[in-house]
């Protein structure tokens, strides 16, 4: 994997072995002297910028955690509130109901 980034006026190429200063000008023998260049490197030679990466990789995979707990939590109070207010409107509709129905007998003329 490589992946590229302005840094002020020279790229850095970033590869699973390492980082890798170009010039600013890419041609495909830079790209394969880049390449060359981190599979050469050993591993326990990590740059910290990988390092910065996983750590960034790490904290919008937290946030993104948070925020989907966030709206789980949300929806599920959501959800709640509206079977609450569907039970009361029920209630509401049944009075009313009710109270039309005994109006009715009252308003009926006896014989």
């Amino acid at each position: 994997m490589l992946g590229i980034r302005p840094h002020k006026q020279y790229y850095i190429f970033y590869g699973y072995n390492g980082v890798h200063a170009g010039g600013t000008t890419m041609s495909t023998n830079a790209q394969s002297s880049v390449n060359e260049g981190l599979t050469s490197r050993p591993l326990s030679i990590q740059p910290t910028a990988n390092q910065d990466a996983l750590d960034l990789v790490k904290m919008v995979d937290d946030l993104l955690d948070d925020i989907s707990t966030r709206f789980t939590s949300t929806s599920t109070e959501l959800f709640s509130k509206m079977d609450e207010m569907a039970r009361r409107l029920d209630h509401l509709e049944a009075s009313i109901l009710s109270r039309d129905s005994q109006g009715d007998a009252d308003r009926t003329p006896k014989k």
